[in-house]
């Protein structure tokens, strides 16, 4: 629990460093007042008595950072520095901002697309159960020898009656362009033929 209450303190002291930084000041202050207070009663001069209470307590601007670096968190008041500073520099140069702009969100975009078409692809698995034990069929053209990459309807319909060992038989036809037509104009779309037990 202390460690929690540590670092919530860290995180409260560095987003409200103005008014840490104020409050420090002021604690310094009185340390050297009380200490001159001192000297004075000493019987030194009121200016040798502020300097000798100066000097006993120590260099100030080593003090105050020594209390920055336990009261926050260093690397989140860098991090703040540095993200005004990169702000300013933005409100100089508008056209360098906008070409800044315009390349992270080309660059973020196809960093984007590219990862959904892997992630489709090669990533996940497809979305039928058990895909290992997928078979994909394809006609031989015996005068040619070589595969057709497609069948007839009819012997696709003849290999779903006559199939005693696979669960299901579905058809997919190779990619078509057809003329998709509504309420606008008439565009030309890519698409596939296939039966109704493909899904």
């Amino acid at each position: 629990m202390k460690a929690l209450r540590r670092t919530w303190n860290r995180i409260a002291g560095s987003l409200l460093s103005q008014r840490r930084e104020n409050e420090l000041a002021r604690e310094l202050e009185s340390h050297i007042q009380m200490q001159t207070e001192d000297n004075i009663r000493l019987g030194m001069p009121h200016e040798r008595a502020y300097r000798e209470a100066v000097l006993k307590f120590g260099a100030i601007e080593s003090a105050k950072e020594g209390y920055r670096d336990q009261r926050g968190l260093p690397q989140l008041d860098l991090l703040m520095q540095d993200w005004r500073y990169g702000l300013r520099q933005f409100r100089r140069t508008p056209g360098f901002t906008a070409f800044a702009l315009l390349a992270l969100a080309i660059g973020i975009g196809a960093n984007a697309t590219v990862f959904s078409v892997v992630n489709q692809v090669l990533l996940k698995p497809p979305g039928y159960r058990d895909p290992d034990r997928l078979i994909l069929f394809q006609s031989v053209n015996p005068k040619k020898e070589t595969l057709e990459g497609y069948s007839s309807y009819d012997d696709f319909r003849d290999l779903q009656r006559q199939s005693k060992m696979l669960e299901g038989i579905s058809a997919v036809s190779p990619l078509w362009s057809f003329t998709l037509q509504g309420l606008g104009a008439a565009e030309q779309v890519q698409g596939q033929w296939a039966s109704a037990s493909l899904f």
